[in-house]
C-alpha cells in the first residue's frame, strides 16, 4: 500500500513538473522582447486642418513589444493633438486642429534612441470640400409622408459644417437634425419648395425643389400607400 502511495505521489509530481515546463515554453514563445531600434515610416507629413491622420514607426526586432515605445508632441502642441490616450504603440492616430509645423517623438522608453516626425498642417482648400447630389433635383411626395433628402461629400467635409434650409417652412418641416449629409424631412401641406444643404466652409450648396401633393379621396378617406 504504501509502495502505491509513493508510486502515485511521483507520478503526480512528474505531471506538474511537465505542466510548468510546457507553460514555461509557452510564455517564452509568446515572449516579445524590447526594442532594440526604431526607425519613422514618413519622417514629413502635410495635413489639412480638421483632418484625422496616423504617423507611423518601424521597431527592430519585428516582433518587440510595442508598449516600450512612448509619443509626445515635442512642438506644437495647438497644432495637432492625439485623438486617444494611448501613447505606446507603433502607430498613433492625430487631428490638425490649426495651420502651422508641429514635431513629434517616438522614443524607446528607457533609452535615448528616438525618431521625430514633422508634421505641417495647410488650410483645407476649397477645391477639396466637394458635395454632390444625390438622385433627382426634383422630389414630389404626398401631404403627410415623411421622406429623406442625402447629398455625397468629398473624404474632406466635416458633416457637421453641412447645413440644411427649407424655402418655404410652412410646406415642409425637419424631423430630426438639420446638418450632416442627410436630412429627415414632413410634409406639411401642399406647395412646392426649395431645400438646400450649404457647406458653411465654403459656401457652396446643393439644392433640391420638392412639390408636395394632396394625397387623393375617393370617399372612403384618404387612400393610404407608401410614398
Amino acid at each position: 500500500m504504501k509502495k502505491m502511495r509513493n508510486g502515485f505521489l511521483i507520478l503526480l509530481a512528474a505531471l506538474f513538473v511537465s505542466l510548468i515546463g510546457a507553460f514555461s515554453l509557452s510564455a517564452s514563445a509568446d515572449y516579445e522582447p524590447k526594442p532594440s531600434r526604431i526607425k519613422a515610416i514618413q519622417r514629413q507629413k502635410t495635413v489639412y486642418v480638421g483632418g484625422e491622420f496616423d504617423v507611423k514607426v518601424r521597431t527592430y526586432p519585428y516582433d518587440s513589444n510595442e508598449d516600450y515605445l512612448k509619443w509626445t508632441i515635442v512642438k506644437g502642441k495647438n497644432i495637432v493633438r492625439f485623438t486617444d490616450s494611448d501613447r505606446s504603440d507603433d502607430s498613433v492616430e492625430l487631428r490638425a486642429v490649426r495651420t502651422g509645423t508641429a514635431k513629434l517623438r517616438c522614443q524607446i522608453r528607457g533609452t535615448n534612441k528616438s525618431v521625430y516626425i514633422t508634421i505641417r498642417a495647410k488650410k483645407l482648400p476649397a477645391s477639396k470640400q466637394k458635395i454632390y447630389r444625390v438622385g433627382s433635383s426634383k422630389r414630389t411626395v404626398w401631404e403627410g409622408s415623411d421622406f429623406d433628402l442625402d447629398v455625397r461629400t468629398s473624404r474632406w467635409v466635416n458633416e457637421r459644417n453641412l447645413k440644411w434650409t427649407i424655402q418655404n417652412p410652412s410646406i415642409l418641416g425637419f424631423q430630426e437634425s438639420r446638418r450632416g449629409d442627410e436630412v429627415e424631412l414632413l410634409a406639411l401641406s401642399a406647395g412646392t419648395t426649395t431645400v438646400t444643404c450649404r457647406n458653411t466652409k465654403t459656401n457652396k450648396s446643393i439644392t433640391y425643389t420638392v412639390t408636395v401633393e394632396k394625397r387623393p379621396n375617393y370617399g372612403y378617406g384618404y387612400y393610404d400607400w407608401d410614398d
